[in-house]
């Protein structure tokens, strides 16, 4: 019997042929089917999981406020490597809209740097947001959910997802998200109860942000229904199970 794993590499399954195929969204299962021409019946999705403890609502994020001077603003959040597919340039060009309707709101990107990074603070610069946006660098992993915590509203542009941990974190946490609706997001945020999905325009995802903004009643339900999908969908104990499934199947 042979068995892979997709998070550890589809190169492996199409060289040396396997009984059954592990993949953690529909998304991908739909792209190894439509790429590689993989038998739809050799794959099952497993979502990938969270550890809803440490991603939880009762984390607190006033030390992240402090830290930064935003005790008594709404802060919109951004989390996840700078790297150009990720979309924080959308964002960036969200903001002029966002401040024209929301002036006092102030946006943290955290997140390290890479050698392709688009030049951010520049483009902020050049917008004439810079005061707005404050770049934290690399966050220390036990700082994450502090930061998830910190926020109003986390807003995550990415442009191509596997699965997307970032919003399904940020969701365990009891947070709206605001993304993109494109390849695997939509499997983690349901459009309209936890979060918003717009296409990859800019003016878009400004008009989500301000809706969110301008709706604290909507954007608590959505944090709530976040927290109640990742615990039932996104659980440790289900991604065990499904996985011994597929190992008894093939054993």
């Amino acid at each position: 019997m042979k068995m892979v794993d997709h998070r550890i590499g589809t190169f492996f399954a199409l060289r040396f042929g396997v009984d059954k195929i592990i993949t953690v969204s529909r998304f991908l299962e739909r792209e190894l089917v439509d790429s590689y021409k993989l038998d739809e019946n050799m794959i099952h999705v497993i979502h990938n999981s969270i550890n809803t403890e440490k991603f939880n609502p009762k984390v607190e994020g006033d030390e992240i406020r402090r830290k930064y001077g935003l005790e008594d603003v709404p802060i919109v959040l951004y989390l996840g490597r700078l790297a150009p597919y990720k979309g924080v340039h959308h964002l960036i060009r969200a903001i002029p809209l966002i401040l024209r309707a929301k002036p006092d709101v102030k946006f943290l990107i955290a997140g390290s740097r890479r050698y392709d990074m688009l030049n951010l603070p520049g483009m902020a610069e050049s917008l004439g947001v810079r005061r707005s946006v404050i770049f934290t660098g690399f966050v220390p992993d036990k700082l994450v959910p502090k930061f998830y915590a910190c926020c109003d509203i986390f807003c995550y542009p990415s442009l191509w997802e596997g699965f997307g941990l970032p919003v399904a974190e940020a969701g365990a946490t009891g947070k709206p998200v605001v993304a993109l609706r494109m390849c695997a997001i939509p499997e983690v945020v349901q459009n309209g109860l936890t979060g918003l999905l717009v296409e990859p325009d800019y003016t878009k995802l400004a008009e989500a942000v301000i809706t969110l903004l301008e709706d604290e009643k909507m954007r608590r339900k959505m944090g709530w229904e976040a927290r109640n999908r990742v615990t039932r969908l996104f659980s440790w104990r289900r991604m065990v199970e499904k996985t011994l499934e597929v190992y008894e199947e093939v054993s």
